[in-house]
This record gives structure tokens, C-alpha cells and sequence, in this order.
């Protein structure tokens, strides 16, 4: 990243909590790990935590996610939300909302959702958002959000996976500044976030929905060793997916791995 990041970003942003306490490394094994860390020290909510290189950075279901040193945006968000357990997966919805606005800012781009949690550019993974919670009690003590970005990445090396991945700069065939790209973010995720504090989580669900790529898709859903194939109808409030299977049952499905399938849709 520049030089000098944590005094640009401090120069430049417009937010009243996030990004007040950053956390700045150029390499880490985990930006939510740091992040968690943060939260068990009794770290303010609001910190983040950027790295330039991840030796163990994971997407869902504990998937290394790539990410050339200096390539990408690799940042987690310690919040201490006041939100009941089952609204945890807004957080996720608004973080990949303000993600796509920001990037659709700054480069012209569209960026569209997958459930639950790609962010797309041209049906290839441009980026992902892992959400991790500490409870104490019952209660939320603490959620980490974390966002990894493909920036300014190539995936010559690696033919497979430049099929189903791409960066800002292979589509706009030009390197992209970071910084003003992380303010965005930042910005966009706090605006959402006091949205969320002031209760509406309707708002947030429906942008988010808005922006998924996946519903009306004939999907199949993988989870560990079984898999289902159906029409992605749609997401209910707390973002369970709503698949129309070939019986013309409705089924509800919490979490698993979505690919498009080129199938007839079944009976509604």
C-alpha cells in the first residue's frame, strides 16, 4: 500500500467510528484474528485492521483466499453491536452492499452479490466478506467483519482460478489506487451500520437483495458432502435462501456453496 497509510486514511476519512484506531500490517496470518484479538482486549469498537499480505487468510468454510502481497484490500472491522443473535447475518448484507457502492464509485464497474457473501463483476469473484461473533452470555460481545478485495491481482499463474476470479484492474486494464477505494468502504460500511443501530434492518435486506445475482438462477447448493439442486426464489430477513426444488417444495437453506447450474426450473 502507500506509504504513509494510516495517515491518509486518517487525513481523508469521514467517519465518526470506523477507522479512528487502525491497525496497520504489512503481513499477518488473519486480519479477523488480529481483529478478534482487538475484541478480547477490550478494544473500542470501530478499529481496523489492514494487512498487505495474509500467510492464512480464509473466506468461508475455512477456504484460503488469495492474495499477492500488495494486491488487494485486506481489512476487518471490529463492531460491538447492540443487535439480537439471529439479525448477525446483517452485518454481512450491509457490508457487501456498501463494498459494491464503493467500488461501483471509484470505477464504473457493476458490482453485483452472491449469496451469501461474493461480491461479482462479470459473473467472476472480484471479493468476499467473512463475518466471525464472540458472545458472551447469550449476548453479541463482539462481531469481526472482514472484506478481502482483489484490487490490482493477476491470475496468470493460476489458470483456474482466473475462470472464476478477476480483480478491478484486469477490468478496467489499469492499476487502481487503494486508498481512496478503503475510505470509500469505510464510509459506505458505517452509513449502514447506524442504519442498523437505528433498527432498520429492512432497508439493509432489501438493498442487499437488490444487489444478489442469485435469485431467479437455477443454483446448486453444496454443503459438505451433499448437494441440492432448485430455483433461488429468494432470501427471507435474516438471508436464508429460499430454493424451489424439483419436487415444488420450498426449501430454506442457511448456509452452503452456490453455483449456477444450466437446468430447466422446477414446478412453482
Amino acid at each position: 500500500m502507500d506509504e504513509n497509510i494510516e495517515q491518509q486514511i486518517r487525513d481523508n476519512l469521514h467517519t465518526a467510528t470506523l477507522g479512528r484506531e487502525i491497525i496497520y500490517l504489512p503481513t499477518t496470518a488473519s486480519t479477523n484474528d488480529v481483529a478478534k484479538q482487538a475484541a478480547l482486549d477490550d478494544r473500542p469498537e470501530g478499529v481496523v485492521v489492514l494487512a498487505e499480505q495474509q500467510t492464512r487468510g480464509r473466506g468461508r468454510l475455512e477456504r484460503v483466499w488469495y492474495a499477492p502481497a500488495g494486491g488487494s484490500i485486506l481489512m476487518s472491522l471490529l463492531l460491538r453491536p447492540s443487535i439480537p443473535a439471529a439479525r448477525i447475518f446483517t452485518l454481512t448484507m450491509l457490508a457487501g452492499s456498501a463494498a459494491s457502492a464503493a467500488i461501483e464509485r471509484h470505477t464504473g464497474l457493476r458490482c453485483d452479490l452472491k449469496w451469501p457473501n461474493d461480491l461479482l463483476i462479470d459473473n467472476r469473484k472480484v471479493g468476499g466478506i467473512l463475518t466471525e461473533v464472540g458472545f458472551g452470555g447469550n449476548a453479541i460481545s463482539f462481531a469481526v467483519v472482514g472484506l478481502g478485495l482483489n484490487v490490482n491481482v493477476e491470475f496468470a499463474d493460476d489458470p483456474l482460478l482466473a475462470a472464476t476470479a478477476t480483480s478491478l484492474s484486469l477490468q478496467l486494464g489499469r492499476t487502481v489506487p487503494r486508498v481512496p477505494l478503503i475510505l470509500s468502504v469505510l464510509e459506505e460500511i458505517e452509513r449502514r451500520y447506524e442504519a442498523v443501530k437505528r433498527g432498520e434492518y429492512q432497508a439493509i435486506h432489501d438493498e442487499w437483495r437488490a444487489r444478489l445475482a442469485t435469485l431467479g438462477k437455477m443454483v446448486m447448493v453444496t454443503n459438505g458432502q451433499s448437494s441440492e439442486t432448485g430455483l433461488a426464489v429468494d432470501v427471507d430477513p435474516d438471508g436464508v435462501l429460499l430454493l424451489r426444488t424439483a419436487d415444488g417444495g420450498l426449501r430454506r437453506v442457511i448456509t452452503g456453496d452456490v453455483s449456477l447450474r444450466e437446468a430447466r426450473s422446477p414446478a412453482k
